[in-house]
């Protein structure tokens, strides 16, 4: 199942896309300011962001990508979740090329869970998860101070408001095939442990900037 017309005409060539914008456009990091730049990942933020956030405002989304026969359900919903899949295999060479543990969980966790979707014939449902990556549009393209904090609130938004909002619909769905439901319940399990470790650190971030600002004021 993972060999298909999907795979091959756009994970594979995105992944390719990805590998070369990698190496023509390095990353921009300086901790010391907080600004931080990773092309390929802006790019791939971008194109399945903004993408999953037209897609799951269509009303009673999420009980139809749950409950209809994958053989039924429209190509337009699978393409998103394709991209992010090409996009798990660059998390985990990025994180292995900086030696960052959650990054590779991060990579892994994406990888294994939307092969298994893949598996299924029902990596749309993964759709359902790709919202989060609004959040990384300003991750990676932290030019200023203006971006780190939009950076944050996109987060607390996205992945701690309306990504577990969705989950609720999900878990109250009726399920076509209850095997994809209960792993895709432990995937969602580790993507919003992940996201509350990377959140106990910006809040830490945030906290530390204000204060300094009070101290100048």
């Amino acid at each position: 199942m993972i060999y298909n017309t999907y795979y091959w005409t756009i994970s594979v060539p995105l992944l390719l896309f990805y590998y070369v914008v990698h190496k023509t456009f390095p990353e921009i990091r300086d901790n010391k300011n907080h600004i931080y730049i990773n092309y390929p990942s802006f790019i791939n933020a971008l194109i399945t962001g903004i993408p999953s956030l037209y897609l799951l405002s269509e009303p009673n989304i999420v009980n139809y990508l749950s409950n209809t026969d994958p053989e039924l359900i429209t190509y337009h919903y699978k393409i998103v979740p394709y991209m992010v899949y090409a996009y798990s295999i660059y998390d985990i060479y990025y994180g292995v090329s900086i030696l960052d543990i959650p990054f590779i969980i991060h990579g892994l966790m994406s990888f294994v869970f939307l092969s298994i979707g893949i598996h299924y014939n029902s990596i749309h449902i993964a759709l359902i998860a790709c919202i989060q990556e609004n959040s990384s549009i300003f991750l990676n393209m932290r030019i200023n101070k203006l971006m780190n904090l939009l950076f944050f609130l996109s987060f607390t938004y996205f992945r701690l408001y309306k990504f577990p909002l969705l989950v609720l619909e999900y878990i109250y769905s009726v399920p076509y095939d209850y095997n994809v439901y209960y792993l895709t319940l432990t995937g969602i399990t580790v993507s919003t442990s992940l996201n509350l470790y990377w959140y106990n650190k910006l809040l830490r971030i945030f906290f530390k900037e204000v204060n300094n600002y009070l101290k100048i004021e």
